[in-house]
């Protein structure tokens, strides 16, 4: 058996569904319309129903019920008949099905629902369990279904597992209190305490998940924790001589505040306390050139940007920002030929903040071979639009704008109409109309009245 195979038959073996869910989802993909996706559910629900009926106990058997029931439920149909067998599997002893059960319930189950009282007393019982993991997937549990009404009933047991010996138990409570903040803001008080006393402990991902609760409570007023801007910059300093066990390390680079930027803003005071540790964070993040680095910098830099203004670190981060760009001119370039919509757009938008007269003509060339390939309509208008506009302000010669807009008008094809006449000679600065007509009058093979048939037809002769 090649390797292949033998991938192949390890996949099936652990996969918590059999081949018949497979080709059924597989159908699903490949469904025409609405009424064959429809059909091909229902094939999939009475799969579910005659599993809850064998009432078999194996966990793959389980956990595949499960996997049908989420599916199920994403793709728009009812599963109120299948709620009551989910809720019990979330008691279940193996700990991958109540993950599982957890999953399907927070998906299924309406919080308002009186259901949902079932789902309570089993993770209030597993926050009690003596198996820590157990522990954190009922405070897991947690952040997918509290509801305003439930953030009194969880929050005495999730903050007495602040004290467990588990880092990891401690890590999953305080990201429940976030959960739990961003449900009933009215907790904020109870909690502050909790979350300050977490953001100096020794773990990271413990210190890490306090400053995610925290960063609930300065967004809504940073106020009264700028007194936390000294105690967060001296982490930084201690990080940087090295004083600190693995505190916000992230393989060889110390790691920044997210929270600076919110405490900076409009507070002068503040504000300079950070100005030497984020100067000094950046001015090591630069030489590592590597991806950790760089986003360490743009941490930086977005932080500068926010706080009150000096003049000069903003100096130094748009130079950054400069040696970034003329570094990484043909990365974004490459990014135009990805086959995510989302990136090509956000790789254009960037491209036109870019150009200038130095890299307008290679600019221009990406541009026109994107409206070559085709693609998404809006993107393709946004790009004509723009595209125009860059070549009317940093064109280097007349003959290049005149064959560019040649260029351009062919590359729209019969979408012209995008160009709402900014393109036409009309739309042309009244500076480039006597050149204009005197390089088409040598570069253009046609004679005098004739236009090639890829130019709009409002055209004057030449």
């Amino acid at each position: 058996m090649d390797l292949a195979n033998k991938v192949a038959a390890m996949a099936k073996r652990t996969l918590p569904v059999s081949g018949v869910f497979d080709e059924l989802i597989r159908a699903v993909g490949e469904s025409k319309s609405k009424s064959e996706e429809d059909a091909i559910v229902g094939k999939l629900v009475e799969l579910s129903k005659a599993k809850i009926r064998e009432g078999r106990r194996e966990p793959r058997g389980q956990k595949e019920l499960l996997v049908y029931l989420i599916y199920i439920e994403m793709l728009g149909h009812d599963t109120a008949w299948a709620q009551a067998t989910a809720i019990q599997l979330c008691s279940d002893k193996n700990l991958a099905v109540k993950k599982l059960a957890y999953l399907a319930v927070s998906l299924l189950l309406d919080p308002a629902s009186e259901l949902s009282i079932m789902v309570v007393a089993t993770i209030q019982a597993d926050m009690r369990s003596d198996n820590f993991l157990t522990v954190c997937t009922a405070l897991s549990a947690i952040c997918h279904i509290v509801s305003p009404e439930l953030v009194g009933v969880f929050l005495p047991q999730v903050t007495a597992l602040l004290r467990h010996d588990r880092d990891l138990v401690k890590k999953k409570a305080l990201l429940a209190m976030q959960r739990c903040i961003q449900v009933d803001p009215g907790v904020a008080p109870d909690l502050e305490r909790h979350l300050i006393d977490k953001i100096g402990y020794k773990e990271p991902s413990v210190m890490v998940a306090s400053l995610c609760g925290l960063r609930e409570l300065i967004r809504r007023d940073p106020a009264p924790y700028r007194n936390l801007v000294h105690y967060f910059t001296n982490i930084l300093k201690q990080v940087r001589a090295r004083l600190a066990l693995r505190c916000l390390r992230v393989g060889k680079v110390e790691g920044g505040w997210g929270l600076l930027g919110m405490l900076g803003a409009g507070d002068r005071a503040a504000s300079e306390n950070m100005y030497a540790v984020v100067a000094e964070v950046k001015r090591r993040a630069e030489p590592l050139g590597n991806n950790i680095g760089n986003a360490l910098v743009y941490e930086c830099i977005k932080t500068l940007t926010t706080i009150q203004p000096s003049p000069a670190l903003v100096a130094g981060a748009v130079e950054s920002v400069s040696r970034f760009l003329g570094d990484h001119q043909l990365a974004v370039v490459d990014c135009l030929r990805s086959a995510d919509v989302t990136l090509k757009r956000k790789t254009l938008g960037l491209l036109y903040k870019m150009a200038g007269p130095s890299n307008i003509e290679v600019i221009a060339g990406e541009v026109l071979n994107y409206l070559r390939e085709g693609g998404d309509e809006v993107a393709r208008r946004d790009a004509v639009r723009s595209l125009c506009d860059l070549a009317e302000r940093y064109a280097p010669d007349h003959v290049w704008f005149v064959d560019t807009m040649n260029e351009l008008f062919e590359a729209a094809g019969e979408e012209g109409g995008w160009l709402d006449g900014r393109a036409g000679w009309k739309g042309w600065p009244r500076r480039w109309r006597p050149a204009c007509m005197g390089a088409c009058a040598r570069a253009c093979p046609w004679g005098s009245g004739a236009l090639p048939g890829s130019l709009p037809a409002h055209l004057p002769p030449l």
